[in-house]
């Protein structure tokens, strides 16, 4: 479903670098962003799927917690700056160098994170924190959080963020996205053996914090 998809995306940015008046460019930037739109659903879907079939493996493999993270902010810094939002995160001295986990989908639900606190968000800041809250030997337990200065979540709504396809009311001004975001995290959190909280105030913002299991490693593994 995703090859056809991709081959209408890349074919739309082939003919973006051809001669085109005006409303063309008007035309082929909407259809740009439907499609991309489509892919993300499609995408969103699959990985529902796969989940509740039980055919989504972890792909283990030894990364930089550190990297990982500044990855992530320098991937959202243009975003945060053209709505004049501050951007930045706070890291734990105590950091091991490398663990062992799905870098993947661990940067799969960092990004959804904040790409909601992004679209959510009018003023104030955005801050990714990331510490090490506890040790036994190899095994370390690591807990990011993204909290936003932005709307805020009605209590009513907390108990449903994480079913699929639920959408939180009074947010007429953003672009609604799939509604499944926040449902693929929650599931990917827990296939990796972790939790995942939301805390939120009308008018005050909002926090989500995920803690997960991981093998510290040496530098070459």
């Amino acid at each position: 479903i995703r090859t056809p998809m991709n081959g209408v995306l890349g074919t739309l940015e082939l003919l973006s670098r051809t001669d085109l008046n005006n409303q063309q460019r008007g035309y082929l930037n909407a259809i740009e962003g439907s499609s991309a739109n489509l892919l993300q659903l499609i995408c969103d879907v699959l990985d529902v799927s796969k989940i509740e079939a039980g055919q989504l493996s972890l792909e283990l493999v030894g990364f930089s917690p550190l990297e990982l993270v500044q990855e992530v902010i320098q991937g959202y810094a243009g975003a945060a700056h053209s709505k004049g939002l501050q951007l930045f995160a706070c890291l734990d001295p105590q950091l091991p160098d490398r663990v062992r986990g799905d870098v993947t989908r661990i940067r799969q639900i960092l990004n959804n994170l904040l790409n909601n606190a992004l679209k959510f968000t009018e003023s104030g800041r955005i801050v990714l924190r990331l510490r090490q809250e506890s040790r036994e030997g190899e095994r370390v337990m690591l807990q990011w959080q993204v909290v936003d200065t932005g709307k805020g979540i009605a209590a009513q709504d907390q108990q449903y963020l994480f079913e699929p396809f639920f959408q939180a009311n009074g947010n007429a001004n953003v672009v609604a996205g799939t509604g499944l975001g926040l449902s693929i995290c929650k599931r990917l959190v827990h296939l990796m053996n972790g939790t995942l909280r939301v805390v939120s105030e009308p008018g005050l913002g909002s926090s989500f914090t995920f803690t997960l299991p991981l093998e510290q490693v040496g530098a070459h593994e």
